[in-house]
């Protein structure tokens, strides 16, 4: 099958195969008289294997080490376990970290709210040199900061 019809099934554009296949997560395929790409369904599957893994939060780098993996090996299913394991930490600290953003946003707009003529409120609490700093942003909240503010501190 050409390169479009390719891209078709796995919902992805023909640049975007060619580009797996640079990575070599795609076998190169064999050509066609004329020299265009001629895939087979072995392509199909693993161009789908692909797409799945990376709806689900796998990188190219994690999507290529999965695919390199024999799947006939108990071997291979511990180093899976690894993998998703890996990710799975990876995803909570993310999780975490949304988290108390969220937190951090909710109680800047309600300072903006009880404060509406203070339309400085958001400049000045994220030029705070205690938000700036990743290390403080982590110890304090942004609660913190603006009773700083508050206080003229």
């Amino acid at each position: 099958m050409k390169v479009s019809e390719l891209a078709k099934m796995g919902g992805v554009t023909p640049q975007t195969v060619r580009y797996y296949e640079s990575e070599g997560l795609l076998d190169e395929p064999r050509r066609g008289e004329s020299g265009y790409r001629d895939y087979d369904h072995t392509a199909a599957h693993r161009l789908r294997f692909i797409c799945k893994a990376k709806e689900i939060g796998f990188t190219l780098r994690e999507i290529r080490e999965l695919l390199d993996l024999d799947a006939e090996s108990t071997q291979s299913c511990g180093r899976v376990q690894v993998i998703v394991k890996k990710k799975l930490v990876k995803l909570e600290q993310t999780l975490k970290d949304v988290r108390r953003i969220k937190k951090n946003l909710q109680h800047l707009l309600k300072c903006c709210e009880e404060n509406p003529d203070d339309c400085g409120c958001l400049y000045c609490t994220l030029n705070q040199p205690a938000w700036r700093s990743s290390a403080d942003a982590e110890s304090k909240s942004l609660a913190d900061v603006v009773a700083h503010r508050k206080a003229g501190l």
